[in-house]
């Protein structure tokens, strides 16, 4: 009886046992996005224990952890924060949203950090993920520097002023990317007492950028670029001035901005100006001139140069016809000069063009010279200008003619002689009065070759409208032999007697 009693009692208390299942531990309170911990103060390392954690409901942006806990972080002023996570387990992640659960700011993963900037008012959410094992996170956080922001420019009190801001520590908190996408700047301001202008410059090895606005953050003025030289700009006095440093290459030393009044212009050489152009007493002249502070002369100097080239002017009249040569050097092979006749702006010649600045000069003609290039060449700049003796010619008219009779042309002939052979040509006018009230005119033509021996020439010469006649006929003429500007000429008057043929 005792046995048996025994075996159904022993039945009994398996059956009962059986029949009661296993209680399961309950998930953290940090388990919900809802339910996060508040972290206080940094810096803050963190002991994360996801035992017993769950990613029910939860975001999954960073990976595919199996359980996750929430931490929110609330700065009270803007930072620069820094997540790190522990490298173990391999598979941890950190979602960062901001204000709410299910945004996204970033990732950080296992072994690895993020710096962000944390804006004073708005909440934090980090959701700490992995296969179930702990993990560790830190979090620290440096305050940017004080004039980070536009409402809280550092005051530029005198000239000549440098800063070096540490850029690693500044954010694009109220910055501008009017003169780039660097944005994370910081901001100074300066008001001069009066007009000034001023050279803006900054690091170049950092690639520094300065914004220039006035009052406000959207009345933007002026950008430099440090790559590509100082930034020349007048300010007004009374008016206020703010200046954004950014780089796209900060460095924790500091990235250096410079501004400074800028130093009065150069004066431009004496013969700047036509009206002072410096007077050559004799030949050969030669001269070598900075060009860089000239100024140019649009209205003169059109025809060889481009309207904006600085020029420097020269004068010269020679006493006997010469043949002027200009040459120029340097400016990086864009100088040039030209030649103008007395103060009409006739051109005589360009180093520019096909005359290769090559002109004759009448003895008493004043001739301008100017000598330009663009601002951008190298300089200095060179002028030679040589002479040589012009060609010359001598026309004699023979005193007696002829008029045929049955045309009433005129035939009228001469010599020349020319220094030098070559082909030339001479014009005729007549002019005959017949009686009281008729005047005869006619104009007539020939070319011929002249030598440095006597060379014959013969015109006809028609009447126009009426023939001439038997007497005396006033001929004026212009002759000319050679190719220009290597040419002489001859002009004159003479009376001519008209015999009947």
């Amino acid at each position: 009886m005792s046995h048996r009693w025994l075996a159904i009692a022993g039945n009994l208390l398996l059956l009962l046992t059986a029949s009661v299942a296993p209680v399961s531990a309950a998930p953290p309170s940090t388990d919900s996005w809802s339910t996060p911990t508040a972290i206080v103060g940094l810096p803050a390392t963190i002991q994360v224990d996801l035992t017993d954690a769950t990613v029910t409901d939860d975001p999954q942006y960073c990976g595919g952890g199996t359980a996750s806990v929430w931490y929110t972080y609330t700065p009270s002023s803007d930072q620069i924060l820094t997540i790190s996570l522990a490298p173990e387990p391999s598979l941890g992640a950190v979602h960062i949203g901001v204000d709410n659960a299910f945004s996204f700011v970033n990732c950080v993963f296992a072994g690895q950090s993020v710096t962000l900037v944390a804006e004073a008012g708005h909440t934090y959410y980090l959701q700490v993920s992995t296969d179930g094992s702990p993990t560790t996170i830190d979090l620290s956080a440096v305050a940017p520097i004080a004039n980070d922001r536009f409402a809280d420019a550092e005051t530029i009190d005198s000239l000549p002023a440098t800063v070096r801001p540490d850029l690693t520590r500044a954010t694009a908190l109220g910055d501008t990317g009017a003169c780039s996408r660097t944005n994370s700047g910081a901001w100074y301001e300066f008001t001069p007492a009066a007009d000034v202008v001023v050279d803006i410059s900054a690091d170049a090895d950092q690639s520094a950028i300065v914004t220039v606005t006035g009052a406000s953050i959207d009345e933007l003025i002026g950008c430099l670029y440090s790559w590509g030289g100082p930034l020349r700009m007048t300010l007004q006095g009374g008016t206020t001035y703010h200046l954004m440093v950014a780089a796209v290459y900060p460095s924790a030393d500091g990235t250096e901005m410079s501004i400074a009044t800028a130093p009065p212009p150069p004066t431009p050489p004496s013969n700047d100006e036509m009206a002072d152009a410096i007077v050559i007493d004799e030949l050969p002249f030669q001269t070598e001139i900075d060009l860089a502070y000239t100024t140019a002369d649009p209205e003169s100097a059109f025809y060889c140069f481009q309207g904006d080239t600085p020029t420097v002017w020269y004068r010269y009249e020679p006493t006997v016809d010469e043949i002027l040569d200009a040459d120029v050097s340097g400016g990086s092979g864009e100088a040039r000069a030209a030649f103008f006749f007395d103060r009409d702006d006739q051109v005589g010649g360009c180093t520019a063009d096909s005359s290769e600045g090559r002109i004759i000069a009448r003895a008493g003609t004043v001739y301008y010279i100017a000598l330009g290039a663009p601002s951008w060449v190298a300089q200095p700049v060179g002028l030679t200008i040589t002479a040589s003796p012009a060609p010359t010619m001598d026309v004699t008219v023979d005193a007696v003619g002829v008029v045929e009779r049955v045309s009433g042309t005129a035939v009228v002939s001469g010599t020349a002689v020319c220094s030098s052979s070559g082909s030339a040509w001479i014009e005729l006018g007549l002019r005959q009065r017949v009686g009281r009230t008729t005047l005869i005119t006619g104009n007539g033509f020939s070319r011929f070759t002249c030598g440095p021996t006597a060379s014959p020439w013969t015109a006809r010469v028609p009447g126009d409208g009426a023939p001439f006649g038997v007497g005396s006929v006033a001929v004026q003429f212009l002759a000319s032999f050679g190719e220009w500007p290597e040419s002489g000429e001859d002009q004159g008057t003479a009376t001519v007697k008209l015999r009947g043929r």
